[in-house]
């Protein structure tokens, strides 16, 4: 059970800071993070450099990391 609320808690989380972001850099952050995919699939797939992807997915998963530390306690 607490590991269930800890979840939702999670999930509820990443849902709000996805709707945060733009299209491009949401499609960079899960590609990087929820599906791990490496830098260059992510920049042929979407046709970047893979500096560009590199950065978008940092900012991105620093941003996450702030807001997700200070209300759950966890990090990327």
């Amino acid at each position: 059970p607490a590991d269930r609320a800890e979840a939702e808690v999670l999930r509820s989380a990443l849902s709000a800071f996805l709707r945060t972001l733009p299209e491009r850099q949401r499609q960079v952050f899960l590609a990087r993070y929820f599906y791990a995919l490496p830098l260059s699939g992510i920049a042929a797939r979407f046709s970047m450099r893979e500096n560009t992807v590199k950065t978008r997915a940092a900012v991105c998963g620093t941003i996450w990391n702030r807001r997700n530390s200070y209300e759950t306690g966890r990090s990327v």
